[in-house]
């Protein structure tokens, strides 16, 4: 179950990521953009590890 809800957070987080990011440099906000697309990266990092950390556990 909560394996289930990450993974559904880890969706979200990256629509969201790529909505932003597409909506900043598409205003011209190139170092905006970048500076999202490195905040969706460390994101996906971290869930993924938790992601790895949970299925080794159960």
């Amino acid at each position: 179950m909560i394996l289930g809800l990450l993974l559904l957070i880890l969706i979200s987080v990256n629509l969201g990521g790529i909505f932003s990011m597409v909506m900043q440099v598409g205003r011209g906000d190139w170092l905006a953009g970048l500076g999202s697309l490195l905040l969706l990266a460390v994101l996906d990092v971290a869930g993924f590890w938790i992601v790895r950390a949970l299925r080794e556990e159960g």
